[in-house]
């Protein structure tokens, strides 16, 4: 449990501006909800912070409390709403926003472990709106839009952009040598517009969609060129920035063929083959190609297949045979 167990205890340090019928006894109050709440009474502190809040309903100290002593017992419920009216009091204030994070947070694995994925999912949806960078909330959103098969939004993501300010962006997932260098010039000299590198890193690294990379583009119009699946992770980014893919595939064996090619010709360093490709015959180059890359290349066309078959993705696939044989006509 990561809420912030600090109570607070303010009114000492300024006089209470509230008129109201009982107003004064508040200090006393407060004082006495945090000396029962440390003495291992939460029943019975909880009691004076809800007087407190029968006499100022907008106290958002009296509220922080509770709310914290809801998540001391591990009811994160009960603690969301307390929290989420002390901050809509105190916008700016740091640690109200963080306890309410971490309430959303912890009421989120509870209902994963109850199965509750919808009610989960609005915690963590609720959570990213807060802090977006949130590395638990993050990943656990992203379980949760799966396990619930809800299509992601921008607001999943990037809650300070709206679907109506995103640019158009191309997005060419490709097998590769599949024409994709082509495919990708020729599209690029055609809009004008510029490539956006949507991958963390390149060489042995999975070319997985890098989400700052997306933000930082997200209004401009842009091309990007991947080899990227149609994993979760790179399904909801697309479902989110509103990208429909074109998927680039090619015949597996004409492939075999141009992959040997290209490791000879040096880019097997860009591979965890480098240093030993070198000694292989041709017969067990092949070899190596058939029985540790071609399986890429099948869960890459499955994946994608399997996205745009059960609608999470509206994928335009084009074959690399198609765009040879009529270039014009593929553009």
């Amino acid at each position: 449990m990561s809420v912030d167990t600090t109570l607070r205890d303010r009114a000492s340090e300024d006089p209470p501006r509230n008129t109201a019928a009982g107003a004064e006894q508040i200090p006393a109050l407060l004082a006495a909800g945090i000396g029962l709440a440390r003495d291992g009474k939460p029943a019975a502190a909880a009691n004076a912070f809800n007087q407190i809040l029968s006499i100022d309903g907008d106290n958002a100290d009296a509220l922080n409390n509770l709310g914290v002593l809801h998540a001391l017992g591990g009811k994160f419920t009960e603690a969301i709403p307390c929290f989420e009216k002390a901050l809509a009091l105190a916008p700016e204030d740091a640690e109200l926003r963080r306890n309410l994070v971490e309430a959303y947070y912890d009421d989120g694995l509870n209902r994963m472990d109850a199965q509750d994925h919808a009610g989960a999912l609005a915690d963590y949806r609720k959570l990213i709106g807060l802090d977006p960078a949130h590395a638990g909330g993050r990943v656990n959103l992203g379980d949760m839009l799966a396990a619930t098969e809800v299509k992601a939004e921008i607001g999943d993501f990037a809650p300070h952009l709206s679907a109506a300010s995103l640019g158009t962006h191309v997005l060419v997932a490709c097998m590769p040598k599949s024409g994709s260098s082509f495919l990708t010039t020729a599209l690029r000299a055609l809009t004008r517009w510029p490539q956006n590198f949507l991958s963390f890193a390149y060489r042995q690294n999975e070319q997985e969609i890098y989400l700052p990379g997306l933000v930082a583009m997200a209004t401009e119009n842009t091309i990007t060129q991947q080899h990227c699946r149609a994993t979760d992770a790179n399904i909801q980014l697309l479902q989110a920035f509103g990208i429909r893919p074109i998927v680039l595939v090619r015949n597996l064996f004409d492939i075999v063929v141009s992959l040997k090619e290209f490791y000879d010709s040096g880019a097997v360093r860009n591979t965890f083959f480098a240093g030993r490709w070198e000694r292989l015959e041709t017969p067990r180059r092949f070899d190596l190609i058939v029985d540790h890359v071609v399986p890429w290349y099948l869960a890459f066309f499955a994946s994608w297949i399997d996205a745009a078959c059960a609608d999470r993705l509206d994928c335009l696939l084009v074959t690399y045979e198609q765009m040879i044989a009529d270039k014009p006509g593929t553009l």
